[in-house]
């Protein structure tokens, strides 16, 4: 009963090896299957009867029955940890993760190690972070989250027609005033609501 749009492949890398990866598989897929495929950094949307292509920015909210997330090689970037958690939680019956083996020897034995004490005893055993390191990671995090509310505000800037003059200004009143992570229709309306007390106190 398995039908394309059953199927989700994705890749958290945003690379040009990717794409092309991209391509090569399309090619196999049509050839081997007869099946279509639905490249969502084209299209920005799921498609019927189409196997699912992502990269990281096109597969929030969406959900599949089977997801093969495809990776060169582990990063522990928060970026990127934040986009793999994301892809493989994506799947409400199986999820398949494929690396390449040569790119991940350090990290592979500890995944490994891990992964059997977790089918063996049901557990994983972690050492806790020190005080410093938790400041670190508490640090990292808030600087991530900036980051990316930064980035956020200026896409709706320029969605907007919003001029360069205001931008900087929205963007920290928002950084600095809320913090709380906002939804997609919650950071627009704040900006919306941030440009218009702008331009009356001009």
């Amino acid at each position: 009963t398995l039908l394309p749009d059953d199927i989700a492949i994705m890749f958290p890398d945003d690379s040009k090896d990717m794409y092309k990866i991209f391509e090569l598989l399309e090619r196999e897929i049509k050839e081997k299957l007869d099946w279509e495929v639905n490249k969502s950094y084209e299209t920005k949307e799921k498609l019927d009867k189409k196997i699912f292509f992502s990269n990281k920015n096109n597969v929030k909210g969406l959900e599949f029955s089977f997801v093969i997330c495809i990776t060169i090689g582990l990063d522990r970037s928060l970026s990127f940890r934040n986009t793999l958690y994301m892809m493989l939680t994506r799947s409400f019956l199986k999820t398949y993760m494929l690396l390449v083996e040569d790119y991940n020897k350090e990290v592979l034995p500890d995944i490994e190690q891990a992964l059997g004490e977790i089918l063996t005893k049901g557990q994983m055993t972690l050492k806790e972070p020190t005080d410093d390191e938790k400041k670190k990671i508490e640090e990292n995090i808030i600087k991530y989250n900036s980051k990316n509310s930064t980035n956020a505000v200026e896409r709706i800037c320029d969605e907007m027609d919003i001029p360069t003059l205001y931008r900087d200004k929205i963007a920290n009143k928002i950084i600095s005033e809320i913090k709380k992570r906002l939804t997609e229709e919650e950071l627009r309306t704040a900006v919306k609501s941030c440009y218009e007390l702008l331009k009356i106190s001009q």
